[in-house]
């Protein structure tokens, strides 16, 4: 597990690199965002606003929303979610027509897309690029935090060109959701000649999705080219052009003068309410929440006592939180560690706010007088910010001090990833199937246990492999109602998705979810 997290903390501290190697030029980006028309030349070229520096585009590393969001035009995986959804129960075929579970459910069998053209003239895609993505993916070498999700595949055969047979070591019905370029950017099929060629990363980064990468600026740009060839029909867009712009503000100004086509948003009432105010936009509020926790790491005494935990818990007014920042149809409370949109989420409840609990509580611990935690760093990031000032506010007035030190996003991640904060205020996308979330966060060799639990392991395992259905939804509680009373990770909002656009942009679909925080481009994508 060691081993695992020192691979981790190596590539994001290497993302991070990027990011604040990018830094410098992202307010000249926002300086050079187009300012032409959208067709010049002829051409249709979509201009979005990044909100950061994407310090990675190989799809098998990428974890980041920009990262995510550059590379998903790019690249198919065996499944997808239907455009403009989320759920599990949406899944559908990609670069697989069709597939089949055995009946012990040892042997998954995919029946592949004849016909389907690389990138860059590398020719037809076939099996064997999928049994080397995959491989690639579960070789512990190449360090791939996407590991995790293919734990159970023993052994890829490759029958003929178009047939894949998937055999696992163990029944694995949530499969699926690996298999599906997601939040994690699992399942994407990459060219190995390409992935092991010596170029850069236009070179390197081929896929067969409706656009191709032409050039990656670290810090400045990404620009994709649409994918003649394209199975599913010739992209409508020409280009996209994807142009780092940090600063919310300039995003903003840009979107308004015709600068830059789309972007993410902000939940914060009050831009919704300034930016509703603009006739030429469209402001779209998805589902896929942004689930929001506070967590406590359970390595750092005295956190490592339930008692302590409940007092922090119970001091805190989540719900005035929530309110004084959103409103009800943006953000909902958590009534379990899941989003109530994901598969599997049961209704578990919520912590009260009793900060008279809370002084008895740390009075019983051996605290009459308050404790002072030792010092966490924060991200210097506005929704952080906001939610880790109100925290510290409110943990002062029953005594409990927590020292806080903003820090950018090179330093937080290490920090956060590494086990090195005793407490954590972290937002992330809730996983489209349940036990994809669980795993991650509260499973001992989770690659986001941020609180340091493993208290539910033994029922995450028996969940995650159960075939039948109604026994695992009701593992999935059972695992939900544990998590929630070890007090180790306080559920506190789950946020919908704000994307913004101008009114020429015809998305070709109907956004009613995204596992991203934007919203995906496909070759229906349009400009009017």
């Amino acid at each position: 597990m060691k081993k695992n997290r020192v691979k981790l903390l190596l590539f994001l501290l290497l993302c991070c690199a990027f990011v604040a190697a990018g830094c410098t030029n992202e307010e000249s980006g926002t300086e050079t965002a187009a300012n032409d028309d959208s067709t010049t030349g002829g051409e249709k070229v979509l201009r979005v606003g990044l909100a950061s520096s994407p310090g990675n585009i190989d799809p098998h590393f990428a974890t980041t929303h920009v990262e995510l969001e550059a590379t998903q035009p790019i690249f198919n995986g065996l499944l997808r979610f239907q455009p403009g959804t989320a759920s599990f129960e949406t899944i559908e075929g990609d670069l697989a027509e069709s597939w089949e579970v055995s009946e012990d459910g040892l042997a998954w069998t995919f029946k592949l897309r004849k016909g389907v053209q690389w990138h860059k003239g590398y020719g037809e895609f076939t099996s064997a690029d999928v049994k080397y993505s995959f491989e690639r993916i579960m070789d512990p070498e190449v360090g791939s935090i996407q590991r995790s999700l293919f734990k159970y595949v023993k052994e890829i055969e490759t029958p003929d060109d178009y047939t894949v047979v998937l055999h696992l070591t163990q029944p694995y019905p949530s499969l699926p959701v690996s298999l599906v370029i997601d939040g994690m950017g699992a399942g994407a099929i990459v060219k190995k000649e390409a992935i092991e060629s010596e170029g850069d990363a236009e070179d390197k980064f081929v896929g067969t999705g409706p656009f191709a990468l032409e050039t990656y600026t670290p810090g400045e740009k990404v620009i994709l080219t649409k994918h003649e060839a394209y199975f599913r029909g010739e992209p409508k867009l020409d280009k996209i052009e994807m142009t780092v712009m940090r600063d919310l503000t300039a995003r903003e100004v840009a979107l308004v003068n015709g600068d830059i086509h789309m972007t993410i948003g902000d939940g914060d009432k009050l831009w919704i309410e300034r930016m509703s105010k603009e006739k030429d936009l469209i402001i779209e509020k998805t589902g896929s929440y942004l689930v929001s926790y506070f967590h406590m790491n359970v390595e750092f005494p005295p956190l490592d006592d339930i008692r302590v935990r409940k007092a922090i818990a119970h001091a805190i007014d989540f719900d005035s939180f929530r309110l004084s920042l959103y409103d009800e149809d943006i953000a909902v409370p958590l009534t379990s560690v899941l989003a109530d949109d994901a598969y599997g989420h049961a209704e578990i409840g919520r912590v009260e706010y009793n900060p008279e609990l809370s002084k008895k509580l740390l009075a019983e611990a051996g605290y009459p007088n308050g404790l002072k935690l030792p010092k966490t760093v924060t991200p210097n990031v506005d929704s952080y910010i906001r939610a880790n000032s109100f925290i510290q506010e409110q943990l002062r007035q029953v005594g409990i001090e927590i020292p806080m030190e903003q820090v950018d996003l090179p330093t937080w991640i290490p920090a956060i990833y590494g086990g090195k904060n005793p407490v954590n205020y972290q937002s992330s996308l809730a996983r489209a199937h349940g036990i994809v979330h669980l795993n991650r966060i509260w499973h001992s060799e989770g690659s986001a246990n941020f609180p340091r639990y493993g208290g539910s392991d033994e029922l995450l395992e028996r969940a995650e492999v159960e075939m039948d259905k109604e026994k695992a939804l009701e593992l999935y509680k059972q695992a939900q109602q544990e998590i929630f009373d070890a007090y180790v990770s306080i559920p506190v909002l789950a946020s919908k998705q704000i994307n913004v656009r101008r009114k020429e942009v015809d998305l070709g679909y109907d956004l009613k979810a995204t596992w991203n925080y934007v919203a995906p481009k496909y070759e229906t994508t349009d400009l009017k």
